[in-house]
């Protein structure tokens, strides 16, 4: 069994990227394995046949969340105290209900885009903003969790979704994203990282 952990996903930033992006930043080596499709043959391996999956030694584990909570409890970077590990994960949670909002209009009317570009995104980003503006790390501690690098994650991805604009507005957010953007083991991986569709 190999000792460097595997995540498999599809061949894009989508639910995988911040999984990444914390493997990165905590130095950890990992198989990157990128598919077209799930074939029925990987979706017989999956826990609930989705992607993104990861593993490590005979570990097994599905969902998004749950990976990127693993490796961070696992590595001591879900946050010092109970309440920054529960704020931490509050704000990974939150970052999926605007993706998947964004995900949803798509096949929805205009009126319903409309909401999500004027209510929805502006609705998360306000609170990532005035929670930037009272404290440095999205957790309120004093130093960076998987949180922070999660937030970093979608911000970055809102370009992809059509949305490059978005945080023009919000200064904290700004100014967050260029300081995580140039850590440097994140900023080699941004240099490096693959041109994908999504």
């Amino acid at each position: 069994m190999s000792t460097i952990p595997t995540l498999t996903y599809f061949n894009g930033q989508g639910k995988a990227e911040s999984i990444r992006l914390i493997l990165t930043y905590l130095n950890i080596e990992f198989n990157d394995v990128r598919v077209e499709s799930v074939t029925p043959e990987l979706k017989a391996t999956l826990t609930y046949g989705q992607l993104p999956f990861y593993q490590d030694g005979d570990f097994k584990l599905a969902q998004s969340a749950a990976i990127a909570r693993y490796i961070a409890l696992k590595n001591d970077f879900a946050g010092k105290s109970i309440e920054e590990k529960v704020l931490a994960d509050a704000s990974n949670d939150s970052l999926w209900d605007v993706i998947i909002a964004i995900f949803r209009s798509r096949d929805q009317t205009d009126a319903d885009k409309e909401k999500v570009k004027s209510v929805t995104i502006p609705t998360f980003l306000g609170a990532w903003e005035k929670n930037l503006e009272k404290n440095e790390f999205v957790a309120g501690g004093d130093s960076l969790t998987y949180a922070d690098i999660s937030l970093f994650a979608a911000l970055d991805y809102l370009p992809k979704l059509g949305f490059a604009d978005a945080i023009e507005t919000y200064p904290k957010l700004k100014e967050f994203k260029a300081k995580i953007a140039n850590i440097p083991s994140i900023k080699q991986y941004l240099e490096k990282r693959p041109d994908t569709k999504f």
